[in-house]
This record gives C-alpha cells, sequence and structure tokens, in this order.
C-alpha cells in the first residue's frame, strides 16, 4: 500500500470521527426537546475571550443539581463553551439571557437529571456537521500534490498565502473594530475574584504560563463576571514571570478600574 492511500486512510479516519462527533451533537441537541423543565437559579455568568462560562442550580423531585451548560454538547452533562454562539445567550437588545442570579427555564434529561441545558436545540449547519471531512480531503490533496505532483506546489504554496493573508487581513479588522469599540467603553469600580497564574505544559516537557483572573462589578445595579484581562479577547501563553507580573499589577491597583461596554455590559477589560 502506497503512501498516498496510508494518508487517505489516516485523514479519511480522522474527518469521519469528526463528523460522528458533530452527528452525535445534534441528536443530543434535537432530543432536548423531549425533555422536561424546571426552574433555576443561575448563580454566576461569567464572560472572557473564550467563550461563557455559567452555573446554575435547579431542583429534580426534591434533589438538587449543578449544571454549567447552556446547549448540549456531545457527552453528557458537558455543554460547549466559546463554541455557543451569542444569539443562544445574548438578547437582541445586547442584554445577557441568563444573567448572574436571574431564574430561568432547565430542561433536563428524565434518565438522568444532571444531566440539563438552558436551551433547546442548537442544531448544527450541513456544513458543520460534513466539515471535517472536507478539511480530510483538502488536507489529503495538498499531501498528494507535495509527494506525487511537485510540478503543481506552486499552486498549494499560492493557496496556503492565500489563506495566511486572508487570516492575517481578518486578524487585523477585527483588531481595528475592537479598538474602535474599547473607545466608547465606560468605567465602573470592581474587584478580583480569582487570579493565579496556569500552567500549560508542552509535548516535549516545556511549560508555559498565563495569568487567569475573574473580577466581579456592577452596572446600573447589575452584577457582572467577567475574566477578560486586556482590550483584545484573546490571550497568549507566556513565560511565568510576566504572567506573575500581571497578576502582581492587578491586585496592585484594587479596587480595579473596569472598562465596560454600555450596550453590552458583560464585556469588559482591565487594560488598556
Amino acid at each position: 500500500m502506497g503512501k498516498a492511500w496510508i494518508v487517505a486512510i489516516l485523514l479519511g479516519l480522522g474527518g469521519a470521527t469528526g463528523t460522528v462527533m458533530a452527528r452525535l451533537i445534534n441528536q443530543r441537541r434535537m432530543a432536548t426537546f423531549r425533555w422536561p423543565s424546571t426552574f433555576g437559579t443561575v448563580e454566576k455568568f461569567s464572560y472572557g475571550g473564550d467563550g461563557p462560562e455559567l452555573l446554575h442550580r435547579y431542583q429534580v423531585n426534591g434533589r438538587e443539581y449543578q449544571g454549567r451548560a447552556i446547549i448540549a454538547g456531545p457527552m453528557p452533562g458537558k455543554g460547549l463553551g466559546g463554541d455557543v454562539p451569542e444569539r443562544f445567550w445574548v438578547k437582541e437588545d445586547g442584554s445577557l439571557r441568563f444573567p448572574t442570579g436571574a431564574s430561568t427555564e432547565v430542561y433536563y434529561n428524565p434518565d438522568d437529571p444532571s444531566d440539563a441545558v438552558l436551551v433547546q436545540g442548537g442544531n448544527l449547519g450541513w456544513w458543520k456537521a460534513g466539515l471535517p471531512l472536507m478539511v480530510a480531503a483538502v488536507m489529503w490533496g495538498i499531501f498528494y500534490v507535495i509527494v506525487y505532483r511537485q510540478e503543481e506546489i506552486r499552486f498549494v504554496a499560492g493557496g496556503i498565502g492565500l489563506l495566511l493573508c486572508w487570516a492575517l487581513g481578518r486578524a487585523i479588522v477585527e483588531y481595528r473594530r475592537r479598538y474602535k469599540q474599547a473607545a466608547s467603553f465606560e468605567t465602573t469600580v470592581g474587584c478580583l475574584t480569582r487570579a493565579e497564574v496556569v500552567r500549560w505544559r508542552g509535548r516535549r516537557g516545556g511549560s508555559t504560563y498565563l495569568p487567569a483572573v475573574e473580577y466581579r462589578y456592577e452596572v446600573n445595579g447589575v452584577t457582572y463576571f467577567c475574566r477578560q484581562i486586556s482590550m483584545q479577547k484573546t490571550q497568549w501563553y507566556g513565560p511565568r514571570s510576566r504572567a506573575e507580573s500581571t497578576i502582581t499589577e492587578l491586585k496592585q491597583r484594587e479596587p480595579l478600574e473596569v472598562y465596560y461596554d454600555p450596550q453590552r455590559p458583560w464585556d469588559a477589560f482591565l487594560l488598556k
């Protein structure tokens, strides 16, 4: 069996696994339309660049449960964070559907009441479900050209170059949009509820670190929690000294000056 077939089989298995996982997610999300409901309380909604984190409590037959899922994920009780589109947790006017302290309807699995969501459905589109297989096909095409059709490799290089240019351009546009948006942010006072250095260990034994913080603030009498440090939502891992320096700086600044979006008060940051 040649290299092309081996790579094709491996990529095909990977793509098929991704597609099966997408189908499993769709099945679980459609099943939530048949789940009974009860009412619970949102204990905390926290927003960060990696998406929302939510904690809610509810009771079924006199027993109390704790959940974190907004919409159903691939496994029972495991919802999706950054993969949850805003339309599921933000209203049309920009306010939160599940603010801290709010009462909300909770849909739970009758066979396992600990498996619950706040939003029914959320079916993935056909293109998202088939995306793993499409990516696998493109990767196999690139491999085939590089190994067997080197005279056409310039087309592959050109395509990769265009993709990188598109990604760079999109990042620049997003940065400019965020910078312009932040100019209209207002300020309030907040306090840290979490401040620690998170370690990420690489495959080769090296480690990088990230300052992980959460802070609480109020806008018009409503309490919000946020995890964003800087204006840009993406945070990068780096040396431990830099992460510790950021944590120390934030602690020294307490009470914190919090910059928040007046139209979307849950979106905030600490350092310009």
